[in-house]
């Protein structure tokens, strides 16, 4: 099957199991360094052109890669990893998005869970979560990473927020293009990070972060990298990037299988948010 075959499958897939007749975002969710864009971009053109998709999307692009599948079918927004401790989409990414009026989604906002404050060295991780082979997750790198914490409890006191709460709201002071999403698979954490949306974090504020987060070194790589079944590695630089885990955020230090599931209220609650026709019985 060649890959406009393939990438059409897929959104055939989607489709069905959305139970819906058109996706509104279809991502690329990480780009195949042995796959020119063009063809990706040419293959989501045409499911736009059958109405099958309204908009197009990337994640984890670099800025050039962007542009060439820009050049082909327009693209409407590109997700990547972003936050107080992963800031490598800013020197070309960002301006890239910038310029070319493309939104910009940041997941794991909250650092898998570390800007949370509920992560220290002493925290232990079921034998299933990723964050066990994160090098970012290594005790001593922990240690290192924790005044990015620290700087963050100190603001949340200031505005009687939660760290995660100022760690959203410092992403959503950016720029009004920028949409982080964390994830969550509990109702009061949802609540919690809805309500970073009313921290105002003042020009004041934001240098305040700025001046001491700059002068912390980050410790750990992010992710292991990826290598695809051909052999092709991506970039370890700010290029093209695929890794083993890049999951959601948890505000929660522990990710047991059981509570990956999210709870009854906020399925009841997310259903509820659903057109009619595409809630869960």
């Amino acid at each position: 099957m060649c890959i406009r075959d393939s990438i059409k499958a897929v959104a055939e897939a989607a489709l069905r199991r959305l139970r819906t007749d058109v996706i509104d975002l279809f991502y690329q969710h990480r780009v195949d360094p042995d796959v020119p864009i063009e063809d990706v971009a040419g293959a989501v053109k045409e499911l736009i052109q059958a109405g099958k998709v309204k908009h197009f999307g990337l994640s984890e692009a670099a800025a050039s890669t962007i542009r060439r599948a820009h050049a082909i079918q327009p693209v409407a927004a590109v997700q990547s990893e972003y936050s107080l401790w992963t800031r490598d989409p800013e020197p070309e990414v960002l301006p890239a998005l910038e310029e070319l009026g493309i939104g910009f989604v940041p997941f794991s906002p909250l650092g898998a869970g570390f800007l949370t404050g509920k992560i220290d060295t002493t925290t232990t991780f079921h034998s299933t979560d990723f964050r066990n082979i994160s090098p970012r997750f290594e005790p001593e790198a922990r240690q290192a990473n924790q005044p990015v914490v620290d700087c963050l409890c100190q603001i949340a006191e200031q505005k009687q927020a939660t760290p995660a709460q100022i760690a959203l709201a410092w992403l959503l002071a950016q720029k009004p293009w920028i949409v982080p999403i964390p994830g969550t698979t509990k109702l009061h954490r949802l609540v919690e990070n809805i309500g970073a949306a009313d921290v105002v974090l003042t020009a004041d504020d934001l240098r305040q972060i700025e001046s001491i987060v700059s002068e912390i070194e980050v410790q750990g790589a992010r992710c292991l990298l990826y290598t695809s079944p051909r052999g092709s590695t991506s970039d370890a630089s700010w290029g093209d990037h695929s890794c083993f885990a890049c999951a959601p955020d948890g505000n929660r230090a522990d990710t047991r299988e059981k509570d990956r599931q999210p709870d009854a209220e906020t399925v009841e609650l997310l259903n509820s948010m659903r057109p009619s026709s595409q809630r869960h019985k």
